[in-house]
């Protein structure tokens, strides 16, 4: 959402700041560039990064100011797929450690119209892809046939992870 920024960076924060300019499509394009490629990035006072062993969300729901450091992040693309007067939908691919709600922050603060992320959903991550999905409505958790056919492995979420074979007794002190 163009128009305002908030505590969380999302719509669930308190609006701290609001302006009237709105960004064209045009603009908003123009200004993708320098959000792509390897970037450093502030992640949102409301995140899980570490500050002197406490979780940034904590201290900020403790009201505690702080200055978060700016974090290296690859973004391979961030693509611009509809625009309105009040919003725009942008799609993202970035590496681990991205936070989506700190592009929508920092676009809006470059544009100089402020903005929030409005509505978030991950598509893929990994070898895991939303289209993929089952609908909880769908899951029939008593019928073993339909959990053996739908289910997928344990190893698929680890694939393309670092693997170290452990001996019996080594397995015991892991």
């Amino acid at each position: 959402n163009w128009g305002s920024e908030t505590t969380t960076d999302d719509a669930s924060g308190a609006v701290v700041r609001t302006s009237d300019d709105r960004p064209t499509a045009a603009q908003i394009e123009a200004a993708l560039a320098g959000f792509t490629g390897d970037i450093m990035q502030v992640p949102p006072a409301f995140s899980a990064v570490m500050v002197e062993g406490e979780r940034a969300y904590d201290l900020a729901r403790e009201g505690v100011e702080m200055e978060l450091a700016a974090r290296p992040l690859w973004v391979d693309s961030l693509t611009l797929l509809e625009c309105e007067r009040d919003t725009a939908r942008l799609e993202m691919v970035c590496g681990k450690g991205g936070y989506v709600r700190a592009t929508a922050r920092d676009l809006g603060r470059a544009l100089g119209c402020l903005g929030h992320v409005a509505h978030l959903r991950r598509i893929w991550s990994g070898p895991f892809e939303a289209a993929d999905a089952v609908p909880f409505d769908r899951i029939d958790r008593d019928a073993q046939d339909w959990l053996d056919t739908q289910l997928l492995p344990l190893e698929t979420a680890l694939a393309g992870l670092p693997m170290l074979r452990a001996t019996p007794e080594g397995a015991v002190r892991i």
